[in-house]
């Protein structure tokens, strides 16, 4: 049984990023993703994410997203949809 395209990746960055904003103050985002992991990248771009550069050594893309007030509003909006688990 795998989990890929059940939303659970997706839901994990989302609850971190909304702690992340609301109680470290975070307002800029970057993540490294190796360049043959498409799902995770595609993933990453539909979160708002743009890439600022490639590494053709290391085979990453580096993604970054600024946190500005109506992307605070919409990630944390995104996240009264997110299905916790008890």
């Amino acid at each position: 049984m795998h989990s890929r395209g059940k939303g659970i990746g997706k839901e994990s960055v989302l609850i971190m990023m909304a702690f992340a904003i609301k109680n470290l103050g975070i307002h800029t985002f970057r993540a490294k993703i190796g360049d043959s992991n498409t799902p995770s990248l595609i993933m990453f771009r539909k979160l708002g994410f743009e890439e600022i550069s490639h590494s053709e050594i290391f085979q990453e893309v580096t993604l970054e997203l600024k946190v500005t007030e109506a992307k605070s509003s919409e990630l944390l909006c995104m996240m009264d949809n997110v299905v916790t688990h008890k």
